[in-house]
C-alpha cells in the first residue's frame, strides 16, 4: 500500500486530498483503509503538507536572462530621473488551484498550471524618480502586447511622460513594440 500511496503522489498528483487518495485506493486497488491510515504513512514518511510553488518555465531560459543582464548594464548608465519605471500584477480566481499538497519536509513541491483561470485582473503601474505619483490602470481578462501599447499610448496623452521621451516613443514603430 506504501508504494502505491508513494506511486499516485509522484506520478498522478502530490496535490491528491487524503480522501481522494483513500478512494483511488479502495477504487482503483481494492484496498479498503481509513484517511488516518494514510496520514499515519506520511508522519512516518517525516511528510507534510505545504503549499505548492508555481513556476512559470520559459522565464528563466538563457535567453530570457540574457535580456535581463544587458538591461541592468543598460540601466547603470542612464540618468535615472529621466527614466519611468512600470510593473505589472495580476490577480487570478484563488479556487483555480489546490492551495496545499503533501511531499518530504524540507522539499517544495511544484507544480505547472494548466487550469483554466476565468477571472483575471491586470494593474499597470509606471512611476518616475522625477515624479513621485504613479500613473496607474486596472483592466479585467487581458494582458496582451496590445494592452501595454495601449498603457503607453494613454501615457503619453495624459501627459506623464515628458516630451522627450514622447518623442522617442512616437519613432518606434507599433510592430517594433509588439516583438
Amino acid at each position: 500500500i506504501r508504494v502505491i500511496i508513494w506511486l499516485l503522489i509522484k506520478r498522478v498528483s502530490s496535490l491528491l486530498r487524503i480522501s481522494e487518495l483513500v478512494n483511488h485506493l479502495a477504487v482503483d486497488y481494492n484496498y479498503h483503509v481509513s484517511r488516518e491510515f494514510v496520514r499515519k504513512i506520511f508522519v512516518q514518511w517525516k511528510w507534510s503538507w505545504k503549499r505548492p510553488s508555481y513556476i512559470q518555465i520559459h522565464k528563466y531560459t538563457s535567453y530570457n536572462l540574457a535580456l535581463y543582464d544587458a538591461y541592468l548594464w543598460w540601466v547603470l548608465h542612464q540618468d535615472l530621473t529621466k527614466l519611468k519605471f512600470m510593473d505589472e500584477v495580476h490577480f487570478e480566481s484563488k479556487d483555480c488551484s489546490r492551495r496545499a499538497g503533501v511531499g518530504a519536509i524540507g522539499e517544495r513541491i511544484i507544480r505547472v498550471r494548466d487550469e483554466d483561470i476565468r477571472h483575471r485582473y491586470s494593474i499597470s503601474c509606471m512611476i518616475g524618480l522625477d515624479e513621485l505619483t504613479p500613473y496607474i490602470e486596472a483592466r479585467e481578462d487581458s494582458n496582451t502586447a496590445h494592452d501595454f501599447f495601449v498603457f503607453l499610448v494613454q501615457a503619453v496623452r495624459d501627459r506623464f511622460l515628458k516630451e522627450d521621451i514622447e518623442r522617442a516613443f512616437a519613432s518606434v514603430s507599433h510592430e517594433q513594440l509588439s516583438r
